[in-house]
């Protein structure tokens, strides 16, 4: 391409320059309707929020009846698993092999 005047160099910059700016102005236009639409939706998230309080499960006899359930379960387990631990299971201990063969060949 033959080197261009410079003053037509400058018209083409200036040309260029004309048709970005549109799209730049779109764009920030563009970006502006985003950040408005998030922020909506950040009210709108901290309204739901604000009318689902946890306090209103306080009082809910379904969620009490599960929690006791729950409750009751993880107390039978304890126990059950202290009783096994009471009886030597989920201990390690070494076993030497003239042990070990002696419990072996007991019958």
């Amino acid at each position: 391409m033959p080197p261009q005047h410079p003053a037509a160099a400058e018209a083409a910059a200036e040309a260029e320059e004309e048709e970005a700016t549109p799209r730049l102005k779109e764009e920030l236009k563009e970006s502006a309707k985003r950040k408005e639409e998030e922020e909506e939706l950040d009210d709108e998230d901290e309204e739901l929020e604000d009318e689902l309080d946890d306090d209103d499960f306080l009082d809910d006899k379904e969620l009490q009846a599960l929690q006791s359930k729950r409750l009751a379960d993880m107390q039978k387990k304890f126990a059950l698993e202290k009783q096994f631990h009471r009886q030597g299971h989920g201990e390690y201990r070494e076993i030497v092999e003239e042990e070990f063969l002696k419990d072996l060949f007991l019958y």
